[in-house]
């Protein structure tokens, strides 16, 4: 279901485009276009989780850790959202450690972030923000990403990320949702040496936070 919506949708705006494209006003025109780039971003990052969750329900994943930026990674696994963004016109901030240098693979850390990020965008309104921020402790960094949304039902808030709970949620544009990308990023964060969890404290909107493993050149 997840998959077949934004494929659904990026279906009938071609369709649409292709028919009606001479007569659309320019502003039609402009919506539209930023709408199909939506879908298809939906739709890379739907696929982008089933091609992780498949290999590894085949223990096809052996992690490659290596020395990373954190605000390079960050940056590169966000920018693909920067249409939607300013859609909706949603605020990213990012407050990361500067210099800060990580010990993951690459690859699944920017599954992780994707992830986290396109729940906020799906349950934050417009004009609203998100943060990315992290934070030193001993020899890992908290990784945060917090929105100004519609949070999270306490109830579901420790069952969110078991593999045989079938959380259903429903985004603020009524895009439902299975939960499968969280239970991928708490497998790709333990990949990674790593936990996740969600933070208790929130006034408003929800956070999710992760940790991952200081790089060596890091001195306390």
């Amino acid at each position: 279901h997840e998959l077949r919506n934004p494929l659904y949708w990026f279906q009938n705006l071609t369709e649409m485009l292709s028919l009606k494209y001479s007569t659309m006003p320019p502003e039609k025109v402009q919506k539209t276009l930023g709408a199909l780039d939506e879908s298809a971003k939906n739709a890379f990052h739907l696929m982008d989780n089933l091609l992780h969750w498949s290999r590894s329900r085949l223990n096809r994943i052996t992690p490659i850790i290596s020395e990373h930026s954190l605000e390079r990674l960050v940056s590169e696994s966000t920018r693909m959202y920067d249409t939607i963004l300013k859609q909706k016109n949603i605020q990213l901030i990012t407050n990361l450690s500067e210099n800060s240098f990580i010990m993951v693979d690459a690859d699944l850390f920017m599954c992780v972030v994707r992830n986290l990020v396109s729940n906020a965008i799906k349950f934050t309104p417009e004009n609203g923000n998100i943060e990315i921020n992290s934070a030193r402790e001993k020899q890992h960094y908290i990784i945060s990403v917090s929105d100004s949304g519609i949070g999270i039902d306490h109830k579901h808030k420790k069952s969110i990320f078991k593999s045989e709970t079938n959380s259903i949620s429903v985004g603020l544009m009524n895009e439902k949702g299975s939960g499968f990308g969280l239970k991928l990023c708490k497998e790709f964060v333990k990949m990674n040496g790593g936990k996740i969890w969600v933070a208790d404290n929130t006034d408003s909107g929800s956070c999710f936070c992760f940790t991952v493993p200081i790089a060596n050149r890091e001195t306390p």
